[in-house]
């Protein structure tokens, strides 16, 4: 059985039973509404914190399920079995969206990436490797050898860049990984370029391949002696967006807003600000303080990219 303890109240603990066989992982999904498990019934199951319910029972592993995790949007659940496969499940509807096949022996720990692009997956006794694997098609991207002995358990870093392993040869590993290319923000201008005075530009604020994200907050800096600040409007954001009301100084305009759907601001138009030419000169205006908050209230800074 599963024991889920309240550290505040000190209550008795609420018991999840429901699995016939041992159980090797557990992992709450990002929002803490449900509790994911694999056990040695060959099975996952999705249980309700607050109820202990079971909420869905997935099959399809012939042998232990060793370890269980949650995409960070918590769309998707990933397993990892000593039938040497990896299978990801939706987890809303329960149902099964992909086999990886690849390691040799059992998958002993799987991992999601910050941004949910990546899995990660320790292999087993005569395998030794760690696998990464695209999170959408299942392709192996890299096998990543070292260790002498069985790879116990896979963890990113909070930034994406470092993969941690542990492994039965005493050993921890620390594996660097290429800086990520999604988490952008950009600032790009519509194609009017403004020739005279009294003409106006339009910026746009736009988010992509970003899939955390329910609510940001940027500050477009801008030259005061070239632009003055007109207004700005709300960009293509999901419906229930409540929008901040923007913070104007004598150089610089800060946004934000947030969803309160379950909707995140993947590759959305966050915004358009509408200045007017005062002073023919090289236009500056850039990106600073951007910060992304998550569906649990963590924040994290993407990467910027100013067109201009």
């Amino acid at each position: 059985m599963i024991w889920v303890w309240n550290l505040v109240a000190g209550t008795q603990p609420i018991r999840f039973i429901g699995h016939t066989d041992k159980i090797y992982s557990v992992a709450f999904s990002p929002d803490g509404k449900s509790i994911a498990s694999g056990s040695a019934d060959n099975t996952v199951r999705l249980w309700d914190t607050a109820t202990g319910e079971v909420l869905k029972i997935f099959k399809g592993h012939t042998a232990w399920v060793w370890h269980v995790a949650f995409s960070p949007d918590g769309e998707t659940i990933a397993s990892g079995s000593w039938d040497t496969t990896i299978r990801l499940w939706n987890s809303t509807t329960g149902a099964h969206l992909k086999t990886i096949r690849g390691h040799t022996h059992d998958v002993l720990s799987v991992a999601f990436s910050p941004d949910g692009k990546i899995i990660a997956s320790a292999g087993g006794k005569t395998d030794k490797t760690i696998r990464l694997w695209d999170a959408t098609n299942g392709a192996l991207l890299k096998t990543l050898t070292g260790h002498t002995s069985l790879v116990e358990c896979v963890v990113f870093s909070p930034d994406g860049l470092t993969l941690a392993s542990a492994s039965d040869d005493t050993t921890v590993g620390l594996w660097a990984l290429t800086k990520p290319k999604q988490n952008l923000v950009s600032l790009s201008t519509n194609p009017f370029q403004p020739t005279r005075i009294g003409e106006q530009l339009t910026f746009s604020l736009n988010l992509s391949g970003e899939k955390r994200a329910i609510a940001y907050q940027a500050t477009v800096e801008y030259d005061a002696t070239v632009l003055r600040y007109i207004g700005s409007t709300v960009g293509n954001l999901p419906d229930e967006t409540v929008v901040v009301k923007p913070v104007v100084s004598e150089n610089r305009v800060k946004l934000a807003a947030y969803t309160l759907a379950r909707t995140y601001l993947a590759n959305c138009k966050l915004a358009a600000i509408t200045f007017e030419v005062i002073a023919v000169k090289p236009i500056v205006v850039k990106l600073s303080d951007v910060l992304l908050t998550d569906s649990v209230g963590r924040s994290f800074r993407p990467r910027i990219e100013e067109d201009r």
